[in-house]
């Protein structure tokens, strides 16, 4: 079917207007963007995903790579750890406004000693995570110049990795549905 005015293309394709352009380019940008925060397959690694970080120094700090993580993500400013982990006891030693890498483990942190028994003694139970519950380490700063911070049994429920972003499902490391 040919349009009119002699285009060949169909008439939702003609656009007559600068403003009609200027509406399609910013619909398209619109959309790209959408895709890459829902499908990670289009616009690279999933929110919270700690292979993002495996480079970083304070990755290394913290200890990942060492034993499973979880998530791992960027925070602006440290003294706003709850709007990311909510269910976390509060703690004023990240009342702090500079930036943060966040590494939640699987379970628990390498941070965590294992027992050992002396000579004729029977050594300690090794400690496990509950579910819903991780360790979890918050580097605030530069790496090299930072805070370490590590965390025992903290409540992952509620969990964004985006600020303003939804909360993780316990069984889905992406963030995605």
């Amino acid at each position: 079917m040919t349009a009119a005015h002699g285009s060949r293309r169909p008439g939702w394709l003609r656009l007559e207007s600068r403003s009609d352009r200027a509406t399609a380019v910013a619909s398209l940008a619109a959309c790209i963007l959408i895709l890459t925060i829902v499908s990670p397959s289009v616009g690279g690694r999933p929110p919270g995903d700690p292979d993002a970080f495996a480079a970083d120094a304070r990755y290394a700090r913290c200890g990942g790579g060492t034993v499973p993580t979880r998530y791992a993500f960027e925070i602006q400013q440290a003294r706003h750890y709850r709007d990311h982990l909510p269910a976390m006891e509060p703690t004023t030693e990240l009342a702090l406004d500079e930036p943060a890498l966040v590494v939640v483990f699987e379970g628990l942190g390498p941070f965590v000693a294992t027992p050992t028994a002396r000579p004729g003694r029977t050594a300690e139970p090794v400690r496990t995570a509950a579910p819903g519950v991780h360790d979890v380490c918050i580097y605030v700063g530069e790496a090299g110049r930072g805070q370490l911070n590590y965390y025992r049994d903290v409540s992952i429920a509620g969990l964004r990795v985006v600020r303003d972003g939804p909360a993780l499902e316990p069984g889905d490391p992406s963030g995605s549905s």
